[in-house]
């Protein structure tokens, strides 16, 4: 939100939320004005009419929200999709970490588990290696780092 705010010289404040299910609730109730949430999340409310689809932050848009545009149509080169990968401590051994990825690029693989996937708006990735992914999260890392810096924004 930080980065579509300042994309369109917007002011506005972040609300930190520990849980989805409290930012969902407020949204809801009014108590914010707008928030991004993953396909997955909004998918339950989609028809209800609670909350109104503005935009997807996907490149292309989505053939299961018919009629909400890209955000690229109203700012240009912006993508914000959201991904989950497995992570282990530093220290876990190779052959564990090569066992754990073999495992999930077989469940990825598998034509039940990508259908649940799509069920709930979700795109299944294609299975990459542990290599793979780091170098995703490093890439990812380094685009928003600027955005990161410029909010001061620390983990807990």
């Amino acid at each position: 939100m930080e980065d579509i705010g300042a994309r369109l010289g917007l002011d506005m404040v972040h609300v930190p939320y520990r849980q989805t299910t409290n930012a969902m609730t407020d949204l809801i109730a009014g108590r914010v004005h707008a928030r991004c949430l993953s396909l997955p999340e909004g998918e339950p409310l989609r028809q209800t009419q609670r909350v109104r689809p503005v935009a997807v932050t996907t490149v292309e848009p989505r053939p299961e929200w018919p009629g909400v545009p890209t955000i690229g149509q109203t700012i240009p080169v912006f993508e914000g999709s959201s991904y989950f990968g497995l992570a282990v401590p530093a220290q876990t051994p190779r052959e564990i970490v090569v066992r754990l990825n073999a495992a999930l690029r077989e469940a990825l693989a598998d034509d039940k588990m990508r259908a649940a996937y799509k069920r709930v708006g979700a795109d299944p990735a294609e299975p990459a290696s542990a290599a793979d992914f780091a170098t995703r999260a490093k890439r990812d890392g380094e685009r928003w780092a600027p955005l990161i810096r410029r909010l001061n924004l620390v983990a807990e």
